[in-house]
């Protein structure tokens, strides 16, 4: 559903077009006759008001960093062209019904770059680790581990302190 739509414009506008095919695909889950319980979104905050206001569906957005920490704001044009974008990335934040980030960094980044949001503490949810990646690892030494004397007298010297 909105593929069609172009992810730029002459290499240009590229948040703004994201912006435009979420909010397109928003409307397609609105006007389809499915209902869901909870609707997750992921990097994009912008449909969130659309959905919180037309639909039942608790909203909940994956934060992984705020957009406005990424983006450039080199000369005046880029600047005018931030600013609309960063306060519809934190007002539409806001709207969810539940703000997930994926670190304790996050949640401290969240907090000190929307301020209008201050009342929200959002979540840590960390990424999922795809445990078949470790089934072929050897197995553990069967020799018991040995910690040299140089390393443990390093160690009981830190708990000294």
């Amino acid at each position: 559903c909105g593929d069609w739509l172009p992810r730029h414009v002459l290499g240009r506008l590229h948040v703004v077009m994201a912006y435009i095919r979420c909010i397109y695909l928003a409307l397609c889950l609105l006007f389809s006759r499915h209902h869901y319980d909870v609707i997750i979104l992921d990097q994009v905050s912008a449909p969130i008001p659309l959905l919180r206001c037309c639909c039942r569906s608790k909203i909940m957005f994956y934060c992984h960093f705020p957009d406005m920490l990424l983006a450039s704001r080199s000369g005046l044009l880029r600047r005018i062209y931030r600013a609309p974008i960063d306060a519809l990335e934190q007002f539409s934040t806001g709207c969810a019904h539940e703000v997930i980030v994926n670190s304790k960094f996050t949640q401290g980044v969240f907090s000190s770059t929307f301020p209008w949001l201050a009342h929200l503490r959002p979540r840590v949810l960390y990424p999922a680790v795809d445990a078949s990646l470790f089934s072929s690892l050897p197995p553990p030494p069967t020799k018991p581990f040995q910690v040299s004397q140089e390393t443990s007298n390093l160690f009981r010297e830190l708990e000294a302190v």
